[in-house]
């Protein structure tokens, strides 16, 4: 008997029609640093959204990205502000050093445990990958010069 995993499929069906409905600068963007950002298509275009109000309403103000990882979303925020010739710096900030592991009692939206899901995922890509602060802040720095990028725990800073 063929188990068939219908959580990952309807996810996959959801992205699908997510981004059908969004503009073509928000799917190339999406496309382009997905897989360097651990949150998801609808928090992405929220954001995205925001930023895009903020840069039309000249709201004065810099952008901070805590916990960027590989900078996915940073490199988004400072794609758009580059291409808005905007003053406004952007703060990535990570400590770099990865994440504490979820614990026993840690579960997704659907009820599953997030430390089974970190462990699958985990043994499945070869471990987890942490990301580098020279290459994020170097490739940030190559999209938009007001890019800085920082090694910090929030909760010591």
């Amino acid at each position: 008997m063929k188990i068939v995993d219908y959580q990952s499929k309807q996810s996959i069906n959801h992205l699908k029609l997510f981004l059908v409905e969004r503009d073509l600068e928000f799917q190339a963007l999406y496309e382009r640093y997905r897989f360097e950002s651990m949150a998801g298509v609808e928090s992405i275009f929220a954001l995205y959204s925001t930023l895009q109000q903020l840069i039309s309403s000249e709201i004065k103000g810099d952008v901070i990205d805590i916990g960027c990882w590989q900078g996915g979303v940073s490199k988004m925020i400072a794609e758009l502000l580059n291409a808005a010739k905007s003053k406004k710096k952007l703060f990535s900030i990570d400590t770099f050093e990865g994440y504490p592991l979820p614990s026993s009692i840690d579960e997704d939206v659907w009820g599953n445990s997030m430390l089974k899901r970190f462990n699958k995922e985990a043994v499945k890509s070869g471990g987890m990958t942490l990301a580098s602060y020279a290459n994020t802040s170097q490739s940030l720095q190559q999209i938009f010069k007001y890019a800085e990028c920082i090694k910090a725990k929030v909760d010591e800073s």
